[in-house]
């Protein structure tokens, strides 16, 4: 008679409404955070390489500086700079190494594998994807998060329709 059973309905499919949203939030969350960590695993992959070739030709110019001492061209102290460059360099290759380490236990957690099982295929060479700017506020009425939220205010606004009709007096037909 009031509305008291129509707007506790209404709240009832706003609330169902507002979860089917935040569960697509969470998967949304879930996704970015894969991609995340793939990119962050794929960066770390290329610093391991341009560090590899670092070692590489510093591993050279040491060896080079040790030519020269021997030859006298130069004095200990250079040879010993050129040989700490090369140590400081494997040093960063081995933090990068750990850290590409920690991203891929990352991914095969967040796509739910066992690390130890979690194989990634060869990279075939990457780059970022383009994003174009300038877009349109629709996007945002398509965000789950923003369409949970709305359901969550309109299952608030009827259940306070139900708070109303419980205010107004009620009768029960009994068979």
């Amino acid at each position: 008679l009031w509305g008291r059973v129509r707007r506790s309905v209404e709240a009832a499919e706003a609330n169902a409404a507002a979860a089917a949203d935040r569960l697509a939030a969470q998967r949304l969350s879930l996704a970015a955070e894969v991609a995340r960590t793939w990119f962050l695993r794929q960066s770390l992959e290329r610093q391991a390489g341009i560090l590899e070739e670092t070692v590489r030709w510093r591993s050279k110019a040491s060896a080079m500086q040790q030519s020269r001492e021997q030859a006298g061209l130069v004095t200990g102290a250079d040879s010993a700079r050129a040989a700490t460059e090369v140590e400081l360099a494997r040093a960063d290759l081995e933090a990068v190494k750990r850290q590409r380490g920690s991203a891929e236990h990352a991914l095969a957690t967040l796509c739910g594998q066992a690390p130890s099982q979690f194989k990634l295929p060869a990279s075939r060479g990457w780059r970022q994807p383009e994003f174009s700017t300038g877009l349109p506020s629709t996007l945002l009425r398509r965000r789950p998060d923003l369409r949970a939220a709305e359901q969550s205010i309109i299952a608030a606004n009827a259940s306070i329709g139900v708070a109303q009709a419980d205010l107004l007096p009620s009768f029960k037909l009994l068979g």
